[in-house]
């Protein structure tokens, strides 16, 4: 009787380790599956559906960072990144996904973000925000998409959102696109020097940036009464004839921009 006990406890433990084997077996082939990257499978993925406009970060609901994002000392939102496209089609699209090489700074992740529907955007164009996490990102670093791929299905009853393989993308269904920079706010300060002489108060600025992306244009507001009252110089000289805010916007090659405005107090002149 011990005999025949010891031998069904055997067998039911192989049986749970065969089953326990089986279960990690199929939750290896689904997580393999959830982070296939398409664009080592081999598609042409020659479309041209999907015309992304811009890719900017964002907060949580794709409105886009302040200007003064990285001058300001109080709470900030979490960062997402967020899509502008168009679409040559008035057809939805579905299960569509986004991979590429998610580049902050000097660190790379692989990005595999599952969009689902896709609205047409023909004539009009339309925006989606890369949610879940947001990520980690600090004033000054560079934020691309590099090596971009696009897919997505014309069938909305299958569901590719765990699931799927190379075959479930043909190449008529996806396009790669050239690296997406993404627009950041960046640093942006000033330092500067007044000097009062004969009656007369001119102010030298000097621009200090991190982070925008070469090359850069300058926008200087000095105020009325100044001469002159705007700049577009890197480093203005202007003459002030009392104290006032002075503002300076820079926008990069990449159409990010930020803003900084110091008081200038107008010193009184110094007789030796």
């Amino acid at each position: 009787m011990n005999n025949k006990l010891r031998y069904f406890k055997k067998n039911i433990f192989a049986l749970k380790n065969i089953f326990v084997g089986f279960f990690f077996f199929f939750l290896s082939l689904n997580l393999f599956a959830q982070n296939l990257d398409l664009r080592t499978c081999g598609l042409s993925c020659e479309s041209g559906n999907i015309d992304i406009l811009q890719v900017y970060l964002s907060d949580g609901d794709g409105n886009p960072l302040p200007p003064d994002f990285c001058n300001s000392l109080g709470p900030r939102p979490d960062v997402f990144i967020s899509i502008v496209y168009k679409t040559n089609t008035n057809s939805d699209v579905h299960n569509t996904r986004l991979f590429g090489d998610l580049v902050i700074g000097e660190t790379t992740t692989f990005l595999n973000y599952f969009i689902g529907r896709l609205d047409a955007a023909k004539n009009d164009q339309k925006k989606i925000v890369l949610t879940g996490n947001p990520i980690t990102w600090s004033c000054g670093q560079q934020v691309k998409i590099s090596n971009p791929l696009i897919s997505w299905t014309t069938n909305a009853s299958v569901d590719l959102s765990t699931s799927y393989s190379c075959g479930s993308y043909p190449s008529a269904q996806c396009q790669f696109s050239d690296d997406f920079i993404v627009n950041t706010p960046f640093s942006v300060d000033f330092d500067y020097v007044v000097c009062t002489t004969d009656g007369v108060a001119t102010v030298t600025a000097f621009s200090k940036l991190e982070g925008a992306i070469a090359d850069y244009t300058f926008f200087w507001n000095f105020g009325s009464g100044s001469n002159p009252t705007t700049s577009t110089s890197p480093n203005p000289a202007f003459i002030i004839v009392g104290d006032r805010t002075v503002a300076m916007t820079v926008t990069d090659s990449e159409g990010g921009f930020s803003s900084i405005s110091k008081f200038i107090i107008r010193p009184a002149e110094i007789n030796i």
